[in-house]
């Protein structure tokens, strides 16, 4: 990239990683290596940016993919629920996020932790 003159780094994370998890086996770990890459996601924004290189992390939300379509439909629709815009997210709606952080329209967006997920993180006490 310092050759090409810079560029665009996307990381994708989770939203473990930025309020946590908890109740399942590897939970610490996984919320722990997501909010890792919050951290390097920022450093190599600071750290690069002189070179244009700009390094930005979409969260994701609670998405539908086939990760978690054998929870099954009542599991689904909780997860719904428990997002502030009580819709549900899709790969699509993380992918447009990205489009845009790697386009020029976002040139000047470095460092950035873009949360994708109805408003979730937003929330200051978490549904349980």
């Amino acid at each position: 990239m310092k050759k090409g003159g810079g560029g665009s780094i996307i990381m994708v994370s989770s939203i473990a990683g930025a309020v946590g998890l908890m109740g399942s086996a590897g939970a610490v770990a996984y919320s722990t290596a997501k909010a890792g890459l919050h951290g390097f996601t920022q450093s190599v924004a600071a750290d690069y940016a002189t070179q244009n290189i700009r390094a930005n992390c979409i969260i994701v939300g609670s998405v539908h993919t086939p990760m978690v379509a054998h929870l099954g439909a009542e599991a689904r629709e909780r997860r719904r629920n428990m997002v502030p815009m009580q819709t549900e997210g899709t790969a699509w709606d993380i992918a447009y996020g990205a489009v845009y952080l790697a386009s020029d329209e976002a040139r000047w967006v470095t460092g950035v932790l873009l949360p994708i997920d109805g408003g979730l993180v937003a929330l200051r006490a978490w549904p349980r």
